[in-house]
């Protein structure tokens, strides 16, 4: 997401720097789609929370959050990953 992004490490931490090539693309592709979910897209969310806030209202109907949950109620309950009504232990 951010403009002087570095593979130093896998999560990056501290302020995003406008200009990335994330906001660039969802911006020029209607056709293009970002995933939110998992440790990336939280992280991606939390590390500046002023860029997030614009982020969120460009990007609003582009941006996705998947789960792997299958619940049936909202709330948790259901089956859990491991086919069983409770979680494993």
């Amino acid at each position: 997401m951010s403009a002087d992004y570095a593979i130093e490490a896998a999560y990056p931490t501290g302020p995003i720097k406008r200009g990335g090539v994330t906001d660039k693309l969802l911006g020029d592709y209607a056709n293009l789609f970002g995933d939110l979910s998992a440790n990336s897209g939280n992280n991606a969310l939390s590390r500046d929370p002023d860029f997030t806030e614009e982020f969120l209202a460009r990007h609003q109907n582009k941006l996705v959050f998947g789960s792997d949950c299958s619940c049936r109620d909202g709330h948790g309950g259901g089956v859990s990953q491991y086919n069983s009504s409770s979680p494993r232990s």
